[in-house]
């Protein structure tokens, strides 16, 4: 099942500036890292590898990214916080400003998009 995931910005052109990162609602301090493919324990030396890329569809403001397979469990909760680097291309730092988030639970059978708003 692909989940989508959606960001609506409204300012385009900032597909290099933002990205996604997961979170456990079930385990504190605990991050999706796209280096392992699992969840770990959060760890600044490895800000870089919580960063989930999203697109841009168009020039539209809207950004998405397909919710990892492995995190699709029914009953599961997760935070989606999206992020914003400081500029292009940059690294990620735990510096970056939260431009949004919110919590998902994974239901059965429902084919599900999240989308979130920064306003």
């Amino acid at each position: 099942m692909n989940i989508v995931c959606t960001l609506l910005h409204g300012t385009s052109g900032l597909q290099l500036r933002l990205y996604a990162t997961i979170w456990s609602t079930s385990t504190l301090n605990t991050i999706w890292s796209t280096a392992t493919g699992v969840m770990e324990a959060w760890n600044v030396s490895n800000v870089a590898n919580y960063a989930v890329g999203v697109t841009e569809v168009g020039q539209t403001g809207i950004y998405q990214f397909s919710f990892p397979p492995a995190l699709q469990n029914i009953g599961e909760t997760y935070d989606v916080v999206f992020m914003q680097r400081t500029s292009n291309g940059a690294a990620p730092s735990q510096t970056d400003v939260k431009v949004s988030g919110t919590s998902h639970m994974f239901l059965p059978g429902k084919i599900e998009q999240l989308q979130i708003n920064t306003a």
